[in-house]
């Protein structure tokens, strides 16, 4: 996080500091030590060893003398408004290459002592035709398949062994299908603002579907939305070919499952969903304290539209809502999962499709349940993810989504600690200017009241011992005993 940049002065508080920047050197060392080029585009010759990244539009903030910049926290900043553009360097050989970085401050392109530096090592292991593995999230039917739709998604990651790989800069990976397969949507890196890392770009629908190196992540993998338009459903493969480069030849396969809708047809009147207007239960264990899993949210009305239901926090759980569709047999519905944050699929704002179907002899009101498998969230993700549930209204019998949205827990704090090291029984007092002499002080006092006022008063550094005095006389969370005490510590 920039606090201070090259010029910057009192007069940057409570003003943007997007005409400011950092500078930003960097270099690469390969297996042997040697100096190895960037460049900032694929297949470029024209070195780069240097970024200005600008400063954030947010002010920075200033101390109450207005001229030292205090602590800025990452919550006042979008995210990726301060990043650079991505570089790149060649990896002719196996072996560990070090990255270097550093905020050349005094803008004069050497690391001078005091500047900020970060390293980093990345390891490439020896060449190898890379092996290609794919796999297939969600369900879809023929309709969400079609132009427009929401099919599967199709996740293709290189591995070179064991490590993750990438395509070269003269290889391309195509994708193909039967005829009646459709590829559409397909990731896409980015370093934009909350758009960084892998985000979802339109393509064009077509059985093909073409991805290079900057479809893929750090972890060798991209990721593209499938389907297929056959009628009766069924099974088919999916292939993956590498051609260009030393990569050329090297293929990968799995086959992927439309539902049949000739058997199963989508329900699409009110009376197939049972005259219920799609009203949505919540049919996971509640959420409550001390649980280990559990999913808190209330039930979604006949002919309701949004619900927000939250799931406990850094817990990986299975998120289910269940729809009561009444007496109807071999009937299909649907429902589109997105991923908001890339947290279930790796894949920021993508969208799979869900389908679940009732049996074939049903004589009672049944239901049918939809399930997205959540990860682990971190406290900054929430409204992780959506999932749309196509209903139908129980009266007018017109058309409407359901929509629940997923977070996780808002993190509570159950105690608060003055001291940064949170433990310490031991705390140092450095006297002012004024003082010569030094006191450490050993204490062990039962009111957390008073421990907490304490340590605050030790935040005073530049006081005279007199003033120090004085201020813990003046304290009036404490007792007359306990202040006596402080002093004869003090004293000592």
């Amino acid at each position: 996080m920039l606090t201070r940049n090259a010029g910057a002065t009192a007069s940057n508080a409570g003003v943007s500091n997007a005409t400011l920047s950092a500078n930003l050197n960097y270099t690469v060392t390969n297996p042997a030590g040697t100096a190895v080029t960037l460049v900032g585009t694929i297949g470029s010759t024209t070195a780069t060893t240097e970024q200005y990244v600008a400063g954030s539009s947010t002010a920075i903030a200033l101390g109450t003398d207005n001229t030292l910049a205090v602590a800025q926290t990452s919550s006042t900043h979008v995210a990726g408004d301060q990043m650079g553009s991505f570089v790149y360097f060649p990896t002719a050989t196996a072996g560990t290459y070090t990255i270097t970085v550093w905020h050349d401050q005094n803008r004069d392109d050497l690391q001078s002592a005091g500047e900020a530096v970060v390293q980093s090592t990345v390891t490439v292991v020896a060449d190898a035709l890379p092996s290609i593995v794919m796999t297939v999230t969600g369900n879809t039917t023929p309709a969400l398949s079609a132009n427009g739709g929401q099919g599967q998604i199709l996740k293709i990651c290189l591995l070179n062994g064991t490590a993750a790989a990438t395509l070269g800069v003269s290889e391309t990976l195509t994708l193909s299908g039967d005829a009646n397969t459709i590829f559409a949507n397909k990731s896409t890196m980015t370093t934009s603002g909350d758009n960084a890392g892998l985000f979802v770009v339109v393509a064009t629908n077509a059985a093909t579907i073409g991805l290079t190196s900057a479809n893929f992540d750090a972890k060798g993998c991209a990721y593209v939305n499938v389907g297929n338009t056959t009628a009766g459903g069924g099974t088919y493969p999916l292939t993956a070919t590498i051609a260009g480069g030393t990569g050329a030849g090297a293929t990968g396969s799995v086959n992927h499952t439309v539902v049949d809708t000739t058997t199963n047809p989508v329900a699409t009147t009110s009376a197939q969903f049972g005259g219920f207007g799609g009203a949505i239960t919540n049919s996971n264990t509640p959420s409550v304290s001390g649980a280990t899993k559990g999913v808190l949210g209330a039930a979604i009305a006949a002919d309701g539209t949004t619900a927000t239901w939250t799931i406990k926090r850094s817990t990986a759980q299975t998120v289910s809502a269940k729809m009561v569709v009444g007496a109807n047999a071999s009937k299909s519905y649907t429902a589109v999962v997105t991923d908001t944050l890339g947290a279930i699929t790796g894949w920021k704002g993508s969208s799979y499709g869900l389908v679940a179907t009732t049996g074939t002899t049903v004589t009672a009101a049944t239901a049918v349940t939809f399930s997205v498998a959540m990860p682990a969230l971190s406290s900054s993700q929430t409204n992780a993810a959506t999932l749309a549930i196509a209903a139908r209204d129980a009266t007018g019998d017109g058309a409407h989504t359901a929509t629940i949205t997923i977070t996780n827990a808002t993190a509570a704090a159950t105690t608060t600690y003055i001291n940064a090291a949170q433990d310490a029984s031991t705390a140092s007092v450095r006297a002012g200017v004024a003082v010569q002499t030094r006191s450490q002080v050993l204490f062990v006092i039962s009111s957390e009241m008073f421990f907490q006022t304490f340590l605050l008063q030790l935040q005073l550094w530049d006081v005279t011992q007199q003033q120090l005095f004085q201020h813990f006389y003046q304290m009036q969370t404490v007792s007359s005993a306990t202040r006596l005490l402080m002093f004869i510590l003090l004293l000592c």
